[in-house]
């Protein structure tokens, strides 16, 4: 069946409307260690687009621009396309894609000049949402640490699963950062939000200075404070960047939802300046438990992390 598909999307590409096609392909390294090359095609046939998955193969050895290049070159031999059809590409900013004559891009600008080469706005977005104040990344790297000490114990994270099962939580397992995974710090930080009391407890239990630093900044209350306004603001983010994925977007479609957001980042950054902060939900409960203590110095924080990020973007 899986080959039946790739022969009908081949067949399709060789009668295309216009005689042309965009691919879309990117490299990355699976939990096997193994790197794998996925293409996808988008095409014109009859009077609509088409976008279709193309192929997946396995790069055996090192990933350079002309390790890709000859992988997609022998794929289009074997199937009888061509990189004179080939009308547009589009790919991430990672060097050994971009390389004006060993990269990717030059591998085929020499065969096909005509070649219009894009950058992913996806990825673009994920790199410009990555903007934090120095006060900022400095909870996010402790909410790293934190997760890390108990997750690189095989008894550790039973212990706390067992914790978080005797103060009846939704959650009993926490959540690993992975850089290149682009959702992977909302999704740490909103479970350390969730889950601050249980990871008081358990550090609390655990005499290693490392852990007594933990519950310190578990009961600081400009620290909890801060945590809220992370989980609040890559839950947005997070949000808006699974809105861009998904098939058949354009890039009307993306600066569309990029004005957007960047319209609300301005709105959100006046309100907080009013001490509005309707939007940003578990900051405002953190501030109401420490009955507003050390709030004008977060508002202020709030305010330049929004305007720096409505900057990047």
């Amino acid at each position: 069946m899986s080959e039946d598909v790739k022969q009908q999307v081949i067949a399709e590409l060789k009668e295309a409307s216009l005689g042309k096609f965009a691919i879309q392909l990117d490299e990355s390294t699976d939990v096997a260690a193994c790197a794998q090359l996925l293409v996808f095609v988008r095409y014109v046939t009859g009077q609509d687009f088409k976008e279709e998955f193309l192929f997946c193969h396995t790069l055996n050895t090192t990933t350079r621009g002309e390790d890709i290049f000859n992988e997609v070159s022998l794929f289009f031999e074997k199937e009888g396309l061509s990189w004179n059809n080939v009308c547009a590409c589009t790919t991430d900013g990672a060097p050994a894609m971009l390389g004006r004559r060993s990269g990717f891009r030059g591998r085929v600008n020499q065969v096909n000049p005509e070649t219009k080469h894009l950058h992913c706005m996806l990825h673009r977005y994920a790199l410009a949402s990555k903007t934090l104040p120095p006060d900022l990344k400095l909870v996010l790297d402790d909410v790293v640490h934190m997760v890390n000490a108990i997750k690189s114990s095989a008894l550790n994270t039973r212990l706390f699963s067992l914790l978080c099962q005797e103060f009846g939580s939704d959650e009993e397992v926490l959540l690993l950062h992975t850089e290149v995974r682009w959702l992977s710090r909302g999704n740490v930080v909103s479970r350390v939000e969730s889950l601050k009391e249980e990871l008081t407890e358990f550090f609390k239990c655990d005499n290693k200075a490392k852990s007594l630093e933990f519950t310190k900044k578990l009961s600081d209350s400009q620290w909890l404070q801060k945590l809220a306004y992370l989980s609040d603001i890559f839950l947005r983010l997070n949000s808006f960047n699974l809105s861009l994925q998904g098939r058949f977007a354009t890039v009307s479609d993306f600066m569309d939802k990029l004005r957007s957001l960047t319209m609300k980042l301005e709105l959100w950054e006046g309100k907080v300046k009013d001490g509005n902060l309707s939007m940003f939900e578990h900051l405002g409960e953190a501030l109401d438990k420490s009955q507003n203590t050390g709030k004008q110095d977060v508002m202020q924080l709030v305010q330049s992390h929004l305007a720096s990020l409505r900057m990047e973007l």
